[in-house]
């Protein structure tokens, strides 16, 4: 797993970390949809769960970065 401690938008994310799962700190959300926020950790799926889970962030996101078609 990868720390990155780094505010990026979406765009950003999917380009430069496409294929990993990014836990997202803070959200910014335009209609429910987030579209930018500080990226903390980027990794597998189960390392960035287990890492959110020790966390307790109040207001973040999980994503895989480029979508469900990124491998």
């Amino acid at each position: 797993m990868k720390k990155i401690n780094k505010i990026m938008s979406i765009g950003e994310i999917d380009k430069k970390l496409k294929g990993k799962w990014i836990l997202i700190d803070k959200p910014e959300r335009k209609n429910h949809v987030v579209v930018k926020g500080n990226v903390l950790y980027c990794g597998n799926r189960d390392e960035v769960l287990n890492k959110a889970g020790k966390l307790f962030l109040k207001d973040s996101a999980f994503l895989l970065a480029g979508g469900a078609t990124a491998k």
